[in-house]
């Protein structure tokens, strides 16, 4: 069996290329707006956003996937290896499911050219030209998208929490140790008012969840400080 049949995160890699080749500006792992589903691959180009979901098998669970980003973004697309349906009928339908809602299909050749397999889109996706949710899904992209693991574990995604973390751990780095108004002055985080920051991360320190930041009094500290 092919190396492309057997990784998730392979397969996503490879569509990355071809899409950066292209010159669009790809984020993974993304947490979708409203349904708050995880995105395996958003592509961002000419403010053009195109969802993409990846799997080493091409199933309901997959179309269900694309299905629920439909609403959302300009463009929506699954990403398979190359395989031979075993019968004409599932491959009918399926087409026609994706062709009656607009969700495209990029195939992944088993064969490498130049070290890198080759991509096609099989079918292209539909333009929406009037998404719901886009402003608000730009706005919650950050530079954790860019290097995380597309097709990984989902607990390895950028959560808006682990973003958050992820931005005061910055802010005490360039600024030293801060009292919890300052940071939530500063930081741009996902609680929807300063409060919930102010709860949220004493509590995320002392239950555990997150880690490398202490609280000294009312000071909050790098742990290595």
């Amino acid at each position: 069996m092919s190396e492309i049949r057997k990784s998730e995160t392979l397969l996503a890699e490879q569509v990355i290329k071809h899409l950066e080749r292209k010159g669009w500006e790809v984020y993974r792992e993304v947490m979708m707006p409203r349904s708050y589903k995880t995105c395996d691959i958003v592509a961002i180009k000419d403010g053009i956003v195109w969802a993409i979901e990846t799997k080493t098998t091409f199933n309901d669970t997959l179309l269900e996937q694309a299905n629920n980003h439909l609403r959302h973004v300009h463009y929506v697309s699954v990403a398979t290896p190359c395989s031979k349906y075993k019968s004409h009928t599932m491959s009918y339908v399926k087409s026609y499911f994706m062709k009656n809602h607009g969700i495209g299909h990029m195939i992944v050749d088993d064969y490498k050219f130049c070290d890198e397999y080759y991509v096609r889109e099989l079918i292209t996706p539909t333009l929406n030209d009037k998404p719901l949710s886009t402003d608000k899904l730009l706005n919650s992209l950050h530079e954790l998208h860019k290097s995380a693991i597309a097709g990984g574990q989902s607990g390895e995604a950028p959560t808006p929490f682990k973003i958050t973390i992820h931005e005061v751990k910055k802010y005490l780095k360039e600024n030293g140790p801060s009292t919890i108004g300052a940071i939530a002055d500063n930081v741009k985080h996902h609680y929807k008012t300063d409060k919930g920051l102010k709860t949220g991360l004493p509590s995320g320190i002392s239950m555990g969840y997150v880690k490398g930041i202490i609280k000294c009094g009312r000071i909050y500290k790098l742990e290595e400080e």
